[in-house]
């Protein structure tokens, strides 16, 4: 499979106009169309059930850090079960960013999203600074300031005893102090805008990977973010469905990939990094598709149909009337 470094996993058109893409690609009779959208109506739902999970796992990992509850706790969370909550809750979003196609965010990154946290720089970027900062400093002093350095430790000496030669500090060399300090303090001044800048330009970052926080803030933000998901999910499945159903070939991964990707790019002027291998998992975690060795197979929209249903069906167990208890 080619990976496109400089392409976006993300997928910049809403479901349904993917939906219509697909139909409009004339490529499906009338009934199939039909049935490829009864097939794409049931998929968005049982994806939305299954996210639905997700948003409550994540809303009762931060309910103890919502600054805007209009509900009270009635348990009192101790410091490392706080924490445990928060960890869990980073990894949750951590999933959920990477089924929403976003791009990769650390978890230092997204423990931004709690209330009163503050900008931490990681340690490679203080020795990004640091370092060159130190090196810098200590040549600047050597060059600019050594000898009036000097100059100055050896009147000291001679003012405590420790030396006999008696040294005068002449006005050139207060000058060339002062001219030694002003060069340290704008050097000082300049590394201490380094930082700021620095910190300014990860707050960017932050903000433009995490741009839904500019759209919806605290738990508004879970669904948000996976109501961003659920469609990136949908969209990767129903794409390669879709192709492998309409081709006139077998299908391997890398083609079925390729065909995605230049289908947009062809036809919709889109180029993007087609999330194969995802979308694969999920038609065969729905038993959707299968690998015949190199080659990928798939259920017809009937049998995709009814095995969808099966499924729904299967996430609401039920008893039969002649297994309820009587009743009174």
């Amino acid at each position: 499979m080619t990976e496109f470094q400089n392409r976006n996993r993300f997928i910049p058109f809403r479901k349904a106009d993917v939906i219509e893409m697909c139909i409009n690609d004339s490529r499906l009779s009338k009934y199939d169309q039909n049935l490829f959208r009864q097939l794409c109506h049931i998929l968005g739902s049982l994806i939305h059930f299954e996210f639905h999970h997700q948003v409550e796992m994540l809303k009762n990992c931060y309910s103890p850090f919502n600054p805007d509850a209009d509900t009270r706790l009635n348990y009192d969370y101790s410091e490392q079960e706080k924490k445990a909550l928060q960890n869990k809750l980073v990894e949750g979003l951590a999933a959920i960013l990477n089924a929403a196609n976003f791009q990769k965010i650390t978890e230092t990154d997204l423990e931004m999203l709690f209330p009163n946290s503050e900008v931490r720089m990681k340690t490679v970027d203080k020795l990004i600074i640091g370092i060159p900062a130190a090196v810098s400093g200590i040549v600047l002093t050597a060059t600019k300031l050594g000898g009036t350095i000097l100059l100055i430790a050896s009147v000291i000496s001679f003012w405590l005893g420790l030396t006999k030669k008696e040294v005068r500090i002449e006005q050139q060399h207060l000058i060339a102090l002062a001219l030694g300090l002003a060069m340290l303090g704008g050097f000082l001044f300049k590394q201490i805008n380094k930082l700021k800048n620095r910190k300014i330009k990860f707050m960017k970052v932050l903000s433009d990977n995490l741009y839904f926080k500019n759209l919806d803030n605290n738990t508004g933000v879970f669904h948000h973010l996976v109501d961003t998901a659920e469609e990136e999910e949908f969209k990767e499945a129903i794409l390669a469905y879709y192709f492998l159903l309409v081709e006139d070939r077998d299908l391997t991964i890398t083609e079925l990939d390729e065909t995605v990707e230049h289908w947009f790019e062809n036809k919709h002027n889109c180029r993007i990094n087609f999330e194969i291998e995802d979308a694969l998992h999920k038609l065969e975690r729905w038993d959707l598709v299968s690998q015949d060795k190199n080659i990928i197979r798939i259920k017809d929209l009937n049998n995709a149909m009814q095995q969808l249903d099966k499924i729904w069906d299967n996430y609401f167990p039920y008893h039969k009337d002649d297994e309820l208890p009587n009743s009174f």
